[in-house]
């Protein structure tokens, strides 16, 4: 009886192990969910910390910054995803045109050096609009990658 009852005491232990768990680790981040980051008090923006004591009117350029940059990046991005689907259909062909595959491999470069380019003077008009500790901020936490992700000239194109 003895075994039965230790074994029942040991599940019931392991039981209540393995929720406390689940419920540390499906706790939410801290913070008051209006933008705060995990353990930091400063806010974040959709893509990473916000820049300290922005003014409105910097506020306001940067975001019309923004959204020219993205007018501008999307008829590229469009043509990309245009390009490499021809370029699957050419590599998926019975019979493979290798000089026709590297021209659209070729412009497909050409289009996203372009974005490259148009991110890297994005982010130097962002530092133009900057005091000079907002920069040093900025360009700790806002590296000039240019090119990387659906956010920086590529176009998500999920798993391959």
């Amino acid at each position: 009886m003895s075994t039965i009852k230790n074994k029942s005491v040991l599940l019931l232990i392991a039981a209540l192990f393995i929720v406390s768990s689940s419920l540390v680790f499906a706790q939410h981040p801290e913070g008051d969910g209006k933008g705060k980051a995990p353990g930091h008090g400063e806010k974040f923006s959709g893509h990473g910390p916000m820049i300290p004591d922005l003014t409105d009117a910097q506020k306001e350029q940067m975001q019309n910054l923004h959204m020219e940059l993205l007018r501008a990046m999307k008829p590229l991005q469009n043509e990309i995803g245009e390009k490499e689907a021809r370029l699957h259909t050419l590599q998926s062909a019975d019979k493979v045109n290798m000089s026709e595959i590297n021209k659209v491999i070729e412009d497909i470069g050409q289009l996203r050096t372009k974005i490259m380019k148009l991110n890297v003077a994005h982010h130097q008009e962002i530092r133009s609009l900057l005091t000079e500790e907002q920069r040093v901020f900025f360009d700790a936490h806002h590296p000039p990658h240019g090119g990387h992700g659906e956010h920086h000239g590529q176009p998500d194109r999920g798993p391959r």
